[in-house]
């Protein structure tokens, strides 16, 4: 009987550890971070606060994008970003010209539920949520969204990319709005 309780007891550690792993890789590591070390609890898509906190349902996080699909947008001046969500809070990205230019990660930032942001276009205000891109000599953030302020629909997914203050890719730092999902 003891053995029985003793291998009931490590298959049970061993599954707990094994979910808190994969939980883990479902998010950027300082998202993770930021969120539980701030008491709230992360399920798949959601955010948990705790009841002390006042808000009683569930934060989606955004998902825009389709886990694993890749989506192609291009800009007014002929640059192509690729987006691919790799999980809840990470996308990867390309940003093309006439070659690639750089490749990278770009992580949804831990206080997007503190309110939504707008960006401003010649085409009008934009809501966007922020995914920042981290080690990149170009890209500071990547936007993305699918929904004017005065709309009373979604659209289709769009992005809006801000350079680096440093930025020596004079293509991109020209565009002032919105990048458009390629159609396929």
């Amino acid at each position: 009987m003891r053995i029985l309780i003793l291998i009931i007891t490590i298959v049970t550690l061993v599954s707990c550890e094994n979910k808190k792993e994969n939980t883990q890789t479902d998010y950027s590591n300082d998202f993770y971070e930021t969120i539980t070390n701030s008491g709230i609890e992360l399920r798949n898509d959601s955010l948990i606060f705790p009841i002390e906190s006042g808000i009683e349902e569930p934060i989606l996080i955004p998902t825009f994008l389709t886990l694993e699909n890749e989506y192609d947008f291009l800009s007014e001046n002929g640059l192509k970003l690729k987006l691919k969500r790799i999980n809840f809070t990470d996308i990867e990205y390309n940003l093309q010209g006439e070659e690639l230019i750089e490749s990278g990660i770009a992580s949804l930032r831990p206080t997007f539920y503190l309110g939504a942001e707008s960006v401003g276009t010649s085409e009008g205000e934009f809501w966007v949520t922020d995914y920042v891109v981290e080690n990149s000599k170009n890209i500071n953030t990547i936007k993305i969204g699918n929904e004017g302020l005065t709309d009373e629909f979604v659209r289709e997914v769009y992005i809006y990319v801000i350079p680096n203050s440093d930025c020596k890719y004079r293509k991109l730092i020209e565009i002032e709005e919105l990048w458009k999902l390629k159609k396929k």
